[in-house]
């Protein structure tokens, strides 16, 4: 079976993204961040990683993506400055197929227009397909690069309007 994987040029857009730069910065501790990770602002207005390794995103949790600078690593002080960008109904970004507990799954074509989950996979975030209760991605093509059915497959998902920083 194929190891979950982080993939490259992941996201697409039709548009030019929106980018901000919040002014309370990076949470800092030790959180971790690399471009395209799955990111969120928390009460005091810092942006930290979405939800910890082996997790699936919560409920009430809204996402962008970690823009810059290219990573942060463990240790990186409060109130460093990041950019994050915010999704939109052009951001579509390829993310692969897991279980509820990790492991890759095969794709269907039933995945097509369903809702999931969105899991931290040792840092790599996933498509929970088991999972649907608090969806945050709607998956709306199986990639072209695997073949429908293939194990370790990857969808071209969107980020639901209710899941998006910003709405």
């Amino acid at each position: 079976m194929p190891a979950v994987q982080r993939l490259s040029n992941t996201v697409t857009r039709t548009v030019t993204p929106t980018l901000d730069t919040p002014a309370a910065g990076w949470i800092g501790s030790t959180n971790t961040a690399v471009l395209g990770d799955f990111v969120t602002i928390d009460a005091n207005g810092r942006v930290t990683i979405a939800v910890a390794a082996g997790s699936n995103v919560g409920a009430n949790t809204t996402l962008a993506l970690f823009a810059g600078p290219g990573s942060v690593a463990s240790g990186t002080a409060t109130g460093t400055t990041v950019q994050i960008e915010y999704f939109d109904n052009n951001t579509r970004i390829e993310l692969q197929a897991v279980d509820n507990a990790g492991a890759p799954v095969a794709t269907t074509a039933a995945m097509v227009g369903d809702s999931y989950e969105l899991r931290n996979v040792g840092g790599i975030y996933c498509v929970d397909t088991a999972t649907t209760t608090n969806a945050k991605v709607q998956v709306v093509a199986i990639s072209p690069r695997y073949a429908v059915g293939e194990v370790g497959g990857t969808l071209i998902c969107k980020v639901v309007p209710a899941a998006r920083i910003g709405g």
